[in-house]
């Protein structure tokens, strides 16, 4: 007879083998991989320049500051560096094609077409001598005219109506000096001794001419002087300084900037004519 531990340790070895009693581990079901996009960098937000609109609002809100008497310090901080694109439309024609310093010349026999733009901002204009001009070596810049239009354009001209004979003429439509003057609004760069000079057009005008092919015709929209930088302030802390005259007198303001380009475009048909970079 087989002895019982015999039995015993021949039944264990068979469970060793054939796997009695032991338990499989449970295997549990992959989790699905997640498809992660890569980690893209965050560009910072980057300005857009200030247009027309937004450079005489801003203007406005300064005149508006310095006849009351009130500090906007916060919001010229606020618009210090600011980049513009200020455009400027000139030679209208029947309004103002014959301007001195911003006109365009045609010659229908040789096709020849010319523009000159002439700064009209200097160290002696009297607002840049009332903002203390002795501080600067230099300074240049231009008119915004008609600074109530908001939007870049020719204006609609205007349509006198014959005055009966019984009816007396307005003494503004005989002599236009007694219109009144609407304030004064200009963009200027003010260059101190420490400004390199390289920078500076030393007075000289911005010309351009072209030969105008087959029977194309000078733009009767006019043409955009196209003006790009950012806003600076000046040593009084205010990028638009405002002089007042008296209480019932708008403020003439200048807009102080770096002007890195000037352009003349033709709106209608979008073409860059001429491009000045100043940087």
């Amino acid at each position: 007879m087989v002895p019982w531990c015999h039995i015993n340790a021949a039944l264990a070895g068979l469970c060793l083998l054939s796997g009695c009693g032991r338990h499989e581990p449970k295997i549990e079901p992959s989790a699905p991989k997640v498809q992660t996009d890569p980690v893209t960098a965050t560009l910072p937000a980057v300005d857009a320049p200030l247009d027309r609109e937004a450079l005489i609002l801003e203007a406005r809100r300064a005149a508006s500051n310095a006849a009351l008497g009130t500090s906007d310090a916060e919001r010229q901080r606020e618009i210090d560096g600011k980049p513009f694109e200020l455009r400027l439309r000139f030679g209208c024609p029947g309004i103002d094609s014959d301007s001195k310093s911003r006109g365009w010349m045609f010659d229908e026999a040789s096709r020849k077409f010319s523009l000159h733009i002439e700064p009209e901002i200097v160290r002696s204009t009297p607002v840049i001598q009332s903002l203390g001009a002795l501080d600067y070596e230099s300074v240049e810049g231009f008119w915004i005219r008609r600074p109530w239009l908001l939007q870049t354009g020719c204006p609609t001209p205007v349509t006198r109506h014959s005055t009966p004979s019984a009816q007396p003429v307005p003494e503004t439509d005989k002599n236009p000096s007694l219109r009144p003057t609407s304030p004064k609004l200009g963009i200027a760069q003010f260059f101190t001794d420490a400004d390199a000079r390289t920078h500076r057009r030393d007075n000289r005008g911005y010309a351009a001419t072209k030969v105008m092919a087959g029977d194309a015709k000078p733009s009767e929209a006019g043409y955009d002087l196209v003006i790009a930088g950012r806003l600076r302030r000046l040593p009084n802390g205010a990028v638009v300084t405002c002089v007042t005259y008296d209480p019932d007198t708008a403020p003439d303001c200048v807009i102080s900037v770096n002007i890195d380009n000037v352009a003349i475009d033709d709106p209608t048909s979008g073409e860059r004519i001429a491009n000045w970079s100043q940087g």
